[in-house]
């Protein structure tokens, strides 16, 4: 890995948990994922690349169903996180990349 994604990787985990104020951790830091589909208003899917499989599902698609698929939109490459918050762990949109 390089240096360059180490940099990056360590913004996108502190981008996480600057989002909500009672985040307990951050994991799967997804930093490519390509919007494939928009099935509802605040759902995405998302393609992710063989590289970055590290996906809870460990699959090559991910869902995002929360508030932060608002601004997502199909054919976008957004950076993914999942967080794990009070009561709430889900996959949520972090920046669009």
């Amino acid at each position: 890995m390089s240096a360059y994604t180490q940099v990056y990787l360590k913004a996108l985990r502190l981008r996480a948990m600057c989002l909500h104020n009672d985040v307990r951790s951050v994991h799967h830091i997804t930093p490519y994922a390509y919007c494939v589909a928009r099935p509802a208003a605040y759902m995405a899917v998302f393609a992710v690349p063989p590289a970055d499989y590290s996906t809870p599902t460990g699959e090559g698609f991910v869902v995002v169903q929360n508030r932060s698929a608002g601004p997502v939109g199909v054919g976008q490459w957004w950076a993914l996180a999942y967080i794990v918050r009070e009561g709430v762990q889900e996959m949520e949109a972090l920046e669009q990349v």
